[in-house]
């Protein structure tokens, strides 16, 4: 019951954005990254490390996912996105996706919303220590076999059990922006190495945080395939989106 009323606290706070994610080799919308904010008691919108505290709890995590997912999905539908048939990514964590249940759950909301599953797509991050690398494995077979697409998010040098969940059931791979706008060779060569390994495995390789033309020709010269930031837009309100898409 605890947790069950503080998920319920925390989801009257939420407020949604949507970030477009393009294709770097013509531009053209690919989707969109669906990120959560809390509201505060000042009416500031806070960043997300207030959300990530909250996941450390794998209850509340799941709690707090289902609403997230909820309230976007009723948003798309609110504005008319459905008939963009646009594809909507939303976080996942990892401590999340190894949750009794989750593909259940994750399921009988989409039929709740009347949608197909080639609409959803799930970003995976390790909010928490994963240990169990074999059930993220079937955990993550199991929602590409129901038919999502999925990505791992915020991937960096030091990220775990990478070479094994880059050979797992993933289709693309989302470079955290700390490589992104990391000029040295360092980062090069670590993009460098993934965009190989990616591209052997046919999956698509996202950057996040592109700010800049010079950033922008840097990771595409690297092999990058999607981009999102603000040189392409900031992350909008529902409303926002549907009058951004109209006009692209």
């Amino acid at each position: 019951m605890l947790v069950s009323g503080q998920a319920a606290r925390l989801a009257e706070t939420l407020r949604l954005r949507y970030q477009p994610i393009v294709r770097l080799e013509d531009g053209k919308l690919s989707h969109v990254e669906v990120l959560a904010r809390v509201l505060s008691q000042d009416g500031q919108i806070l960043g997300p490390e207030s959300l990530v505290a909250a996941m450390a709890n794998p209850e509340l995590a799941l709690s707090l996912t289902r609403a997230i997912m909820h309230r976007a999905l009723s948003e798309y539908q609110a504005q008319g996105l459905s008939a963009h048939q646009l594809p909507m990514a939303f976080n996942l964590p990892l401590n999340v996706l190894v949750h009794p249940g989750v593909v259940h759950g994750i399921e009988t909301l989409r039929k709740t919303h009347s949608l197909t599953a080639d609409l959803l797509r799930f970003e995976l991050t390790e909010t928490q220590p994963v240990y169990d690398i074999r059930l993220a494995e079937e955990s993550i077979k199991a929602l590409r076999d129901a038919g999502y697409k999925l990505a791992l998010d915020d991937i960096v040098p030091a990220t775990p059990f990478l070479p094994a969940l880059m050979k797992s059931a993933v289709g693309a791979v989302k470079l955290d922006r700390s490589v992104v706008v990391d000029a040295t060779p360092d980062a090069r060569n670590f993009i460098l190495r993934i965009t190989r390994l990616a591209a052997s495995r046919l999956q698509d390789i996202i950057a996040e945080g592109i700010e800049t033309v010079p950033q922008l020709a840097r990771i595409r010269e690297l092999g990058v395939t999607h981009g999102q930031g603000y040189l392409f837009s900031r992350p909008l309100v529902a409303e926002n989106l549907a009058i951004w898409l109209s006009r692209n």
